[in-house]
């Protein structure tokens, strides 16, 4: 799904095609002929990291939606801005800043609900090295995955934060 959206409208993006109650949301802040490179929005209405999602893994995209409207005004609230702090503009550019910063990421697989949590040590055309990190930030080994089988990744994000600063304590 590629459609043309304003970079300062809020959108909701459904992955799931078994459950329209799960999405994700944030502001479109560029995109390449895979990715959006979104920059997420909790249900808090509070900035939380970013996401390169893919763009055939979408199922609908919905916007100025009752629920939109509600988190703009938290936003609004929390004093949140719409900023691309570190300058975004492709997938590629998320990728070097993973790898140059060492930022932890969770990425999320098409099959089987997998999701992955580690530092991209390596990017290649078709793989990506993960070096693996549990959910008390232990290390926990070396993934390699294809990159085509990536839906999501997020990061500099809550989980993905705490992840990397319990990694960073042991």
């Amino acid at each position: 799904m590629d459609i043309k959206i304003n970079k300062d409208e809020l959108v909701e993006f459904y992955t799931n095609p078994n459950d329209l109650n799960e999405f994700d949301l944030g502001f479109i802040i560029s995109k390449d002929e895979n990715f959006y490179i979104v920059r997420n929005v909790s249900k808090k209405g509070k900035f939380n990291g970013y996401s390169c999602i893919r763009i055939n893994s979408i199922q609908l995209i919905s916007i100025k939606t009752i629920y939109i409207r509600k988190i703009l005004k938290l936003m609004e609230q929390n004093n949140q801005e719409n900023l691309n702090e570190f300058g975004l503009v492709d997938f590629e550019s998320c990728m070097k800043l993973l790898l140059n910063k060492r930022m932890a990421c969770t990425i999320e697989m098409y099959f089987n609900d997998i999701f992955i949590t580690g530092f991209i040590s390596k990017f290649e055309k078709d793989l990506l090295y993960i070096e693996e990190l549990d959910r008390l930030g232990n290390s926990d080994g070396l993934t390699i995955i294809f990159f085509e089988d990536v839906k999501i990744i997020c990061f500099y994000d809550d989980n993905s934060k705490k992840i990397e600063s319990l990694n960073q304590s042991t």
